[in-house]
């Protein structure tokens, strides 16, 4: 397997690395909570990971009770009717999540509503990176008179 990849593992999820720029932070209001993003070994799957930090600490912490991630469709896209799940309650089910080890991942450029009982809902939108190919775009067509 080694040898198929170069001789290295590719790494998905880790936290960002103390000399990571592409980190990107959305303070959310009246909460001591922010949300990060970063690359996390996502960016061939078109996907950022995401996780909550207390701002106060700069530390991750887990998902706080309550708060529910809901993916927030554009027009004619398929609308997911259930919050979004961690990585760790997705393979582990109910099992403890050991604190700060709690991450999510999300498609670049997708939109996102946080819910919290008694607060607006927070909308947020996921960046993109640059097109890693160059598509063709179509020429508007001129019906001859």
């Amino acid at each position: 397997m080694l040898d198929r990849s170069g001789g290295a593992l590719h790494m998905m999820g880790g936290p960002p690395a103390p000399d990571e720029t592409d980190i990107y932070v959305y303070n959310i209001p009246n909460s001591l909570i922010s949300i990060r993003i970063w690359p996390g070994g996502m960016a061939r799957y078109g996907q950022y990971c995401l996780e909550y930090f207390d701002s106060r600490t700069d530390k991750t912490v887990n998902t706080p009770p309550h708060f529910e991630l809901h993916g927030f469709a554009r027009p004619g896209q398929f609308q997911y009717h259930h919050p979004t799940v961690s990585w760790e309650r997705a393979f582990n089910g109910d099992a403890p999540i050991l604190e700060g080890c709690e991450k999510y991942s999300v498609p670049e450029g997708s939109h996102w509503r946080l819910t919290r009982p008694g607060h607006e809902d927070f909308l947020f939108s996921i960046p993109t990176r640059p097109a890693l190919y160059q598509f063709t775009a179509p020429t508007p067509y001129v019906r001859p008179v």
